[in-house]
């Protein structure tokens, strides 16, 4: 059902869209939630290209993505370490 609403969100508004970008951008938040971190890298770096070419490489929107990837990563990080302690 989350990727209907990017299907839906390109159609209407067209692949390149700033919307789009934001579509999946959330998706890729809530799959790193659920855990699904291969997923959610996928889908912010397909926003972070979006945006890239929407708006421009030094855009506000773009600089959120960037620091939303590195939180992930860091979360992910800890996440791991966190993991192998348990052990």
């Amino acid at each position: 059902m989350q990727t209907k609403a990017i299907v839906l969100n390109e159609r209407l508004a067209g692949r390149d869209h700033p919307e789009v970008a934001e579509t999946y951008s959330s998706l890729a938040i809530y799959y790193h939630t659920c855990g699904l971190s291969e997923r959610a890298f996928k889908y912010m770096y397909q926003a972070l290209a979006i945006l890239e070419v929407s708006v421009g490489d030094v855009h506000p929107s773009v600089a959120n993505l960037w620091q939303n990837l590195a939180q992930m990563y860091c979360e992910m990080t800890h996440t791991t370490k966190m993991k192998s302690c348990m052990k």
